[in-house]
């Protein structure tokens, strides 16, 4: 079931984003996850109108997975374009790809159709399980779309 984030389960579903930084590129490359940060921020953009989130729960109920992004006018066209900012769906969870794909498509959606924007940007700096993601956007129409690269500093 996709749900909105609310009082009652924002929480376990931002302890999600730490599982996610837990098993991704970001756990060897990146900060150290900050539960009470990304908390306070995810609380910011549930209230914000240019960013989707929603979260997905297993069969028994239990929040297993999430979606967000944002939707902002180009730099070279007044039209806009939506970025995914965050997709994960917990491992071994039953139905982990339908789950991942129904998130992903209420994002699509809503960038589409009430936010009226001509493109969804999503990539895969996470690189969990690559073959699988580039598999479930293919199931879901998107292409490739150029190359992501990193610099940092003072990072690990």
């Amino acid at each position: 079931m996709i749900v909105q984030l609310e009082d009652h389960n924002i929480d376990a579903f931002t302890r999600l984003g730490g599982e996610l930084i837990e098993q991704s590129q970001f756990r060897i490359t990146g900060p150290d996850y900050d539960h009470e940060h990304s908390l306070a921020t995810i609380r910011n953009i549930t209230e914000r109108p240019d960013y989707y989130i929603r979260g997905a729960l297993d069969d028994s109920g239990v929040p297993c997975g999430f979606v967000f992004g944002h939707v902002v006018h180009f730099y070279f066209a007044p039209v806009n374009c939506a970025y995914e900012d965050g997709w994960y769906v917990r491992p071994g969870v039953s139905g982990r790809l339908k789950i991942g794909i129904a998130l992903m498509r209420g994002f699509v959606r809503w960038a589409l159709d009430d936010m009226k924007a001509v493109m969804v940007q999503s990539g895969d700096v996470a690189d969990i399980d690559k073959e699988a993601v580039w598999a479930a956007y293919k199931a879901m129409g998107f292409t490739k779309f150029g190359s992501i690269y990193k610099y940092s500093r003072g990072l690990v």
